[in-house]
């Protein structure tokens, strides 16, 4: 099992200025390799490989000065991004020509910022509290860096809005735990007024961070406008305008995050509905809200930690769930604005998402055949490779009672 960490970084000025010129050089290589493929193909029509790229580096090292005094390490990266450009690039193009893909291909182009880099095979990255880049003499402090128990597969850094963060990609010694005894299970309805409603009759309004932060981003642009293109001011104005969106995206991350660690902890088996957050935000009018309510981002954290802890996330079709009525199953037509569901039939009223969250969960019971969560359980179980593949499916119907114990 992978995990990825997230810690903040320290670095000195001098490490900050070597961090700097990894970026510069990086963007530099990712441009060139860029414009050596595209007049290629226009002149010779020849195919640039990465692996042609690779031997290109080796020899720039020898004669560029700057290039020579960055890890190769780093340096590969930006060719593996470059041959992921493309790579992705022929994979729209063949949706394109089978009608797959609407809109346009999108040719790769030259980068004006370059934010990060990535190294791999940095066993040794992690140093006590402090992180090694290659080709630092001394490490980088940090802070939140968690104890781990297996090896380091990938190191990638990051500056965001000045501040600069590392993110750690880890395998974990443990293999996917056991699903766990269903106890407690809950409906969850997603919505825009509130965050999230549960079967049980708990709602969390929505915090709208976005919308709080609505007049400080109009002064952060209007500041930004008004500034000279390559001044000094502009590109504190463009910091200070970063931070302000870091902000918003902290405070959501660490709100979905509490959030989906409470269901899981209190629930075993949790049950979402199925929603097309792309076509429901083409909507003029709710197209802010929807983004800003992150319904993709939670139901991905909800997904991972309760495969983490042994649960069980499950999604249902989300047809007619704010219509039905959870208590008699009549039909009740009902616009966006009217936020209560009130039965002309059974004369049950309660709160419109509570009343969802009550019909997914229903629905669920209804749909599922056979032991419960067999058939999700192995849907969203992700092992390493085939083997434990094989493995976590016969604990799964083990568990489940669709197999017999060896």
């Amino acid at each position: 099992m992978y995990t990825t960490q997230k810690v903040k970084l320290y670095p000195t000025p001098t490490q900050e200025a070597v961090l700097e010129e990894y970026l510069h050089e990086c963007k530099f290589l990712y441009n060139k390799f860029l414009g050596d493929r595209k007049v290629a193909w226009e002149t010779r029509g020849k195919s640039v490989t990465k692996l042609d790229q690779q031997t290109e580096i080796t020899r720039l090292r020898h004669t560029n000065t700057r290039l020579s005094k960055i890890p190769v390490e780093v340096l590969r990266d930006a060719n593996r991004r470059i041959d992921l450009a493309f790579t992705n690039y022929f994979r729209r193009c063949k949706l394109k020509k089978e009608g797959r893909l609407k809109g346009q291909v999108g040719y790769p182009r030259f980068k004006k910022h370059y934010e990060s880099f990535t190294v791999t095979g940095v066993p040794n990255a992690i140093k006590g509290c402090k992180i090694r880049v290659p080709g630092i003499k001394k490490a980088i402090r940090c802070r939140g860096l968690q104890e781990h128990c297996g090896g380091i597969k990938r190191l990638t850094i990051r500056k965001i809005a000045g501040e600069w963060f590392a993110r750690i990609l880890v395998g974990t010694l443990t293999n996917n735990p056991r699903p766990r005894e269903i106890k407690s299970e809950v409906g969850i309805d997603l919505g825009l007024k509130s965050a999230i409603a549960d079967s049980n009759g708990n709602v969390t309004p929505a915090p709208k961070y976005y919308r709080k932060a609505a007049k400080k981003l109009r002064v952060a642009n209007k500041s930004l406008a008004r500034k000279t293109k390559g001044s000094n001011r502009r590109k504190k104005a463009v910091i200070h305008l970063q931070k302000v969106h870091a902000k918003i995206k902290n405070c959501r991350d660490n709100f979905l995050h509490h959030k989906s660690k409470e269901l899981v902890f209190n629930h075993q088996l949790i049950v979402g509905e199925s929603l097309s957050v792309a076509g429901m935000a083409k909507s003029k009018r709710f197209s802010k809200s929807i983004y800003d309510a992150a319904w993709t981002r939670l139901t991905w954290m909800l997904i991972y930690k309760a495969e983490k802890a042994g649960g069980q996330y499950i999604e249902v079709s989300n047809y007619r769930n704010s219509q039905t009525c959870s208590g008699c199953g009549e039909y009740v037509p009902k616009t966006l604005w009217v936020r209560t569901h009130a039965c002309p039939k059974c004369g049950l009223v309660l709160d419109r998402d509570v009343n969802a969250a009550k019909n997914i969960l229903q629905k669920y019971h209804t749909e599922n055949r056979g032991p419960a969560g067999a058939r999700i359980a192995l849907r969203h179980i992700r092992p390493l490779n085939l083997a434990e593949a094989q493995s976590a499916k016969r604990e799964v119907l083990k568990c489940t009672g669709l197999m017999p114990y060896a």
